[in-house]
């Protein structure tokens, strides 16, 4: 594979979107995002879907508001001033989490695809956000 092929990556780590200076806005391609998302009822369940939330720190899977959609919503919010043109935006969202997400994006990218991808047991874990690709005449 020629060095050409290769594309260079940044990471930024960052607290939402704090750590970024404003002369980053509309130059990020990707953004990706797993925030806490989990609904505090569900970490008293016994399911397939939430035994293995008992080994992960309370910090990493709810938010502080218990909201399940508020960093989500918070997120997409914001994403519109930091995304590039034809740029793309992935969030981990919980396996009930799907069309709701889904709403929520539409708010905030009217024009973008938007879809929810599945996990290997079908449930939903992934919204996927696209904006289009603009062409000059």
């Amino acid at each position: 594979v020629s060095q050409s092929r290769y594309t260079p990556i940044h990471f930024v780590e960052s607290n939402l979107f704090s750590a970024l200076p404003s002369t980053a806005h509309h130059s990020f391609t990707v953004i990706v995002a797993n925030p806490p998302y989990v609904d505090p009822t569900t970490l008293t369940e016994h399911s397939t879907e939430t035994i293995s939330l008992h080994h992960e720190p309370r910090v990493a899977l709810v938010p502080p508001s218990e909201n399940s959609f508020s960093i989500i919503e918070e997120i997409l919010s914001q994403a519109p001033l930091w995304l590039a043109p034809h740029g793309h935006v992935y969030i981990e969202i919980g396996y009930n989490h799907g069309a709701q997400a889904q709403e929520i994006a539409k708010k905030y990218f009217p024009n973008a695809t938007i879809q929810v991808q599945r996990d290997i047991a079908g449930k939903d874990r992934l919204l996927s956000v696209s904006l289009p690709l603009l062409l000059n005449g």
